[in-house]
């Protein structure tokens, strides 16, 4: 909003001491009418043109102004006169949002703020520069690709690279290298000017990552990429330099060991005869664990799926399956750890699951097993899920109750149980920040009866998060001790959930200066029960009738049936099955309630469903249920007996 002023003293007052730049007029025509509101400025609406004229700053600072006094250093880059040649529509719409901008009432002056001309010029300018990088940069991308223009030189080489990553349309712009007649060729020979660490680190490992772009794999099938690649590594001069690069362990910053790997994993994944066999590499990396123990999570995930490929039989099943996403994705579902791990916590990967028609489309035999791997993967990222959701509302991010966080830990000793009673080690950290909810006690009996009262806070078993430096950790439970939590500085014991994570605490509680603790509110407990016995099982029950969806084999009658019992009710629905049954409340039925009950009496696997208000009433159910579950126990009574018989 533009503001008018009709006392020229306030101008003055505003030269002598304000702090403004004064943009004046200087086309032909003067400006004759000031007053009114913004909407009707004709010098807004004119053909004019407009200049930096004055800087002022505050009176203790130095005054600066431009042509008859030199400005600091500081602001002599494009401080003379950055508005010359903008027109009236370019100067209202840099200032239109500044709430500060006034009108000198009796000249062709704006006052601006000088914050607001520094920094709105500094956006513009910037925005253009970077246009017009944008254009020179495609444009030679375009020449040198449609052969127009030839690489020479390492600086063409690297400037070529630079054009090749500043693409806003990666997909686009690498179906246009592959459809130009000289895209290719210029790719081999750019990666082949230099083979110093600056290169490697810079233009290569920027068009590497460039490379890595999801939406580039898409392109038929990845054929594309991969033929870029053989352009890359064949001859492998470029692969053999930052191999070495990489083994000599301090020649790669952290962009240039991403580049290495993710280009090693998309050479294993390449079936093409033109790639140098770099399954030896591959070997050497998983061995020396170089990848898997980086700091950067993007490149240990890298290492996990190339051990990953390594341990596969079929490329295939190691890119689309399931396995090497991270340190605890496995293709064996019974490896994977119940609880997540930090990378696992913070991967980005999709997860892996199977599509109904993928179960089908095995054998009989197999599918069972498949069965077991899905439900297991399908439940457990429920539990991740739900511990990413609490995770986030605990630490903010997201809106709920329920947010308990322990900051300032310190660690003070392992707690091992006494010597009687020895139980899991458990890690003692001190909270040099007393807990939220006890700040207010300000002696240990009140806070041992506010423990003792207050079981929720801190609740035994419940689980949190470890974070470090912003980075979690590993999970833990809280162990919970009255005594050590009630003291003014009180004690924490956790419990890790594997040892891989109980090193990582230790180290971490040793090193960290901002160590935290959060606690997370998802029941754990009904799902780790269930997970492990989908793990602990070899076969499925009833596999037959539950998954082989083509045969008669859901109609396949029970072993063992009440046959007489099963008889009565056919015969005697009509009327009260009390004594039949040997209930002690009557049990009438209709035929459809009938029918359902002798069903799953004669056949071994038998769904009962009915749509609401039509289905069987609450007396004759409970009823039902409770004769069912008799004529269960009884089968599972005879049948012991037959196999007791049988065995003796």
């Amino acid at each position: 909003m533009f503001h008018s002023n009709t006392n020229d003293a306030w101008s003055r007052k505003a030269e002598r001491g304000g702090s403004g730049v004064f943009v004046e007029c200087v086309g032909d025509t003067t400006p004759t009418c000031w007053a009114g509101t913004a909407e009707k400025f004709p010098y807004l609406a004119g053909n004019q043109r407009w200049r930096v004229c004055r800087i002022r700053k505050h009176p203790s600072f130095q005054s600066v102004c431009t042509g008859r006094y030199r400005l600091p250093a500081s602001q002599q880059c494009n401080a003379v006169s950055p508005f010359d040649g903008l027109s009236s529509q370019s100067v209202t719409h840099l200032f239109s949002q500044q709430k500060d901008i006034h009108i000198h009432p009796f000249t062709p002056r704006l006052i601006v703020p000088i914050s607001s001309y520094f920094s709105r010029f500094a956006t513009m300018a910037a925005q253009e520069t970077n246009d017009k990088r944008l254009a020179g940069l495609t444009k030679l991308f375009n020449g040198v690709i449609h052969g127009n223009r030839e690489l020479k030189s390492a600086q063409d080489g690297n400037r070529f690279l630079e054009a090749l990553c500043a693409q806003e349309d990666a997909s686009k712009c690498v179906e246009n290298l592959i459809a130009a007649p000289q895209g290719l060729a210029a790719m081999a020979k750019a990666f082949r000017f230099s083979s110093s660490s600056a290169f490697l680190n810079g233009p290569g490992s920027s068009a590497l990552r460039f490379l890595s772009a999801g939406s580039i794999k898409q392109l038929y099938g990845g054929h594309f990429l991969h033929r870029i690649i053989e352009q890359i590594v064949q001859p492998p001069t470029f692969w053999n330099t930052i191999v070495k690069a990489h083994h000599a362990c301090t020649e790669l910053t952290e962009d240039g060991t991403q580049a290495f790997a993710w280009l090693l994993l998309e050479i294993l994944y390449c079936r093409s005869e033109e790639v140098p066999d770099v399954r030896e590499v591959a070997e050497q990396v998983t061995q020396d664990n170089s990848l898997m123990n980086h700091s950067l999570l993007e490149v240990r995930n890298l290492g996990h799926k190339i051990k990953h490929v390594l341990e596969s039989t079929s490329s295939d099943a190691a890119e689309d399956g399931p396995g090497g996403r991270h340190d605890n994705d496995f293709a064996d579902f019974r490896k994977v750890k119940i609880l997540p791990t930090p990378d696992e916590f913070v991967s980005a990967d999709r997860p892996f699951y199977r599509r109904g028609d993928a179960i089908e489309s095995v054998d009989l035999e197999q599918r069972g097993l498949l069965h077991l791997d899905n439900q297991f993967r399908l439940l457990r990222e429920d539990l991740v899920g739900e511990l990413r959701n609490d995770y986030q509302i605990a630490i903010g991010a997201k809106s709920g109750r329920g947010k308990v966080i322990l900051t300032d830990l310190q660690f003070a000793g392992i707690d091992c149980g006494i010597e009687s009673r020895r139980k899991p080690c458990s890690v003692k950290l001190r909270c040099n920040t007393d807990i939220p909810q006890m700040q207010h006690l300000t002696n240990t009996a009140t806070r041992k009866k506010y423990v003792l009262d207050n079981k929720n806070m801190l609740k035994h078993q419940s689980l949190g998060c470890l974070v470090s430096d912003g980075n979690i950790v590993a999970f833990a439970t809280v162990d919970r001790d009255e005594d050590k939590l009630a003291q003014m500085l009180p004690i924490l014991v956790l419990r890790i959930v594997d040892n891989d994570s109980f090193s990582k605490v230790l180290t971490a509680s040793k090193s960290s200066k901002d160590l935290c603790f959060v606690q997370v509110a998802t029941a754990v407990f009904a799902y780790e029960p269930i997970l492990r016995c989908l793990q602990n099982m070899t076969d499925t029950p009833l596999q037959e009738q539950l998954l082989d969806h083509h045969s008669e084999s859901h109609e396949a009658l029970s072993g063992i049936q009440p046959v007489n019992v099963i008889a009565n009710i056919a015969e005697n629905f009509e009327h009260d099955l009390k004594d039949v049954i040997g209930t002690s409340k009557s049990v009438e039925l209709d035929k459809s309630q009938a029918e359902s009950l002798v069903t799953g009496l004669t056949k071994r696997v038998s769904l009962i469903q009915g749509p609401p208000g039509k289905c069987i009433q609450l007396p004759n159910s409970l009823s039902l249920l409770h004769m069912f579950l008799d004529l269960v126990a009884f089968h599972l009574v005879l049948l012991f007996a037959l196999a007791f018989v049988k065995a003796n």
